[in-house]
């Protein structure tokens, strides 16, 4: 299992201690969670995390919640979002948890040190996960209502702005898709924590902006509507 190692930023001395997750999620959940946060005494915490893929489907998207009280008292609470809505099938194929196998969770420890809060929480240090959300590659979706509305908003907003796109492009040529795409996706100002924020269009527009040229950028804009096209029955 891979490890993955990080500097936390901690108010208070760490003691050298192994915390196992507790999975907090329903009996029927399509993911089952096993995994640990080993915290030194040189402030390195190391994570290991796998979860396990319970049904005969792929997973394509999934929202976790994560709740760790490290062994110095710092209480750290965070959600992870993965959606693979506009990767092409053998991509997804390849990064996607797959149907009753286990599934390497790697990001753990890289999200634990961008939000480190440096509250002092419960005496009692533990590390527990909870998975909100998950959506099938057939379009079934389990969860919490709110994740998967948030979900659907997501997509259905990266496809708008996609087609405000192909708009400019067909109606003003590459200056007026070029300007559009720089100004990026309608959004508000992020006021507070757990403010909606246009994930998944500000990620399609940092595609866009990677690549060469116009044309370049129109071919993957087209390639991606089509995409989301074939993939009408995972909007919900």
């Amino acid at each position: 299992m891979k490890t993955l190692t990080i500097f936390l930023l901690l108010s208070l001395p760490l003691l050298g201690q192994t915390l196992t997750f507790v999975d907090d999620s329903p009996s029927d959940s399509p993911f089952t969670w096993k995994g640990t946060v080993t915290y030194d005494q040189n402030n390195q915490a190391s994570c290991a995390l796998v979860a396990h893929n319970n049904v005969s489907r792929m997973i394509v998207a999934y929202r976790i919640e994560f709740d760790v009280t490290t062994p110095s008292g710092v209480a750290v609470s965070f959600k992870h979002r993965d959606d693979h809505f506009f990767k092409p099938q053998g991509t997804m194929v390849e990064v996607s948890p797959q149907p009753k196998l286990d599934y390497q969770f790697p990001d753990f420890c890289p999200d634990l040190i961008s939000v480190t809060s440096g509250q002092k929480g419960p005496e009692i240090p533990a590390a527990h996960i909870k998975t909100l959300f998950v959506q099938l590659d057939d379009g079934t979706v389990w969860g919490e209502s709110q994740y998967i509305q948030e979900t659907m908003r997501q997509r259905n907003d990266a496809i708008a702005y996609l087609n405000s796109l192909e708009v400019a492009y067909q109606t003003g040529g590459s200056t007026a898709f070029s300007n559009l795409l720089r100004g990026g996706p309608p959004q508000q100002p992020v006021r507070h924590a757990g403010d909606y924020v246009p994930v998944v269009a500000l990620t399609r527009m940092s595609v866009y902006n990677d690549l060469p040229d116009v044309t370049s950028q129109v071919n993957q804009l087209e390639a991606d509507l089509a995409l989301a096209a074939s993939r009408s029955a995972w909007l919900k």
